[in-house]
């Protein structure tokens, strides 16, 4: 694995508060028409007591970090992403929740045969 971002400010779209989430909470990158969008656990109460886990959007990464993903987007790079930093609202000098993120990636592995090899192969 290699370090591609080390600590990335989501720009945050939806409702999330600073109590669903925490650092070191796994997350993912999802391509859509707007951007790269985040995607996190993030922690629903169920009546008042229990808590569970469910992916939500958090908000698209900026545009510099996409650019600096682009290489690793063509090179077919694994992603895997960290929430690192939450900033609560009433910690924060704006009053806004602040969510970073960290991107590590992993090379597509040359020794590994692809599908199409294998079929190749089997039908050969």
């Amino acid at each position: 694995m290699q370090l591609i971002l080390d600590q990335v400010a989501v720009l945050l779209s939806g409702h999330v508060r600073a109590d669903q989430i925490a650092p070191g909470t796994e997350a993912q990158l999802v391509a859509s028409a707007a951007g790269m969008v985040v995607m996190a656990f993030v922690f629903q109460r169920v009546f008042l007591i229990w808590r569970r886990p469910v992916w939500r959007s958090l908000g698209l990464l900026p545009d510099h970090a996409i650019s600096a993903l682009e290489p690793a987007i063509a090179g077919g790079y694994d992603f895997h992403l960290r929430i690192v930093n939450v900033t609560p609202p009433h910690l924060s000098q704006d009053g806004a929740l602040r969510v970073h993120v960290s991107v590590w990636g992993r090379p597509p592995d040359p020794t590994r045969r692809s599908s199409a090899a294998l079929h190749h192969r089997k039908t050969a």
